[in-house]
Parts: structure tokens; C-alpha cells; sequence
């Protein structure tokens, strides 16, 4: 199977050191898309649930191995304050002048660069038309553009 090996990945130091996220996703071993993985406090990336209480769920492979590369620049200092899956309501004013909430779209990963600039990632590997309908929703209601990795 093209996935075997991925129970024991663990990333190198010179992948570690590098510092440039480009650097360090170029290296990850590539395996198929799968629907769930689970990623281990080590970093390490399961196909299939263990028992163990520190592991966390992404939807994508693709999720995951952009959660390591987010997660080391953290440790590096290069950005701040990272987090995964903030739900973001989406609301519309009603005809009587009350807003309410008619959706909510979740994103992967929101961080503050050095810099201070907030950025909201989420990690596609297709855009379904729902979510470029949410897309452009998101930019109207708070004004930011989603990268899209």
C-alpha cells in the first residue's frame, strides 16, 4: 500500500531546522489522500485511531501535514498564537433589522504572523462551490482574504 511507513514518521532535524514551511512540506513523504487521519503529539501521522489521548483528528492528510509545518513554526517564533478549527459565523441582517446567523464555516488554521497580520488558512484540495459561496461570504462579513494551501 502506498501508505505504509507513515505510522512511524517522525520529521528530521534538518527538516526541523530549516524554518521555511516550503522547505519542510517539499520533504514530507507524499502518500494517498485518505478521508480521516490522526496526527500523535510526536508528530506522527496514523491512518487509523489508536488509544492513545493526545492524538488529533484532521480531516485530510494534506491538514495534517500542513499542522506540522505550522505547528514547528510556532516553536521557531515565526508565528503566533496558532490555532485550528475557529468557527466563524456567517450572518445576514434580517428585514426588521436583526442579524442572524445563517451558517458558519470552520477554519483549519488562524495565526498571527510576526508582523501582527492575523492570517486564516484552510487546506483544499478541491473548492466545492458551497465553499466559494462561503468564501466570498467570509470576505464580506470580516474583511479577510482565505489562503488557501
Amino acid at each position: 500500500m502506498g501508505w505504509k511507513g507513515w505510522e512511524s514518521f517522525k520529521p528530521t532535524p534538518a527538516i526541523l531546522q530549516a524554518g521555511e514551511a516550503s522547505q519542510a512540506s517539499a520533504k514530507l513523504p507524499r502518500v494517498r489522500n485518505a478521508r480521516r487521519c490522526w496526527v500523535t503529539a510526536q508528530g506522527a501521522i496514523l491512518k487509523a485511531p489508536l488509544d492513545l489521548p493526545d492524538l488529533l483528528v484532521f480531516d485530510s492528510q494534506r491538514e495534517a501535514r500542513r499542522w506540522l509545518v505550522l505547528r514547528e513554526q510556532a516553536r521557531l517564533g515565526e508565528i503566533v498564537q496558532l490555532r485550528r478549527q475557529v468557527p466563524y459565523p456567517l450572518n445576514v441582517v434580517r428585514p426588521d433589522g436583526h442579524p442572524e446567523t445563517v451558517a458558519r464555516w470552520i477554519a483549519d488554521f488562524v495565526y498571527f504572523e510576526r508582523s501582527g497580520v492575523e492570517v486564516v488558512e484552510d487546506c483544499k484540495g478541491f473548492a466545492t462551490e458551497m465553499y466559494r459561496l462561503k468564501r466570498r461570504w467570509f470576505f464580506a462579513q470580516y474583511g479577510f482574504v482565505i489562503k488557501e494551501t
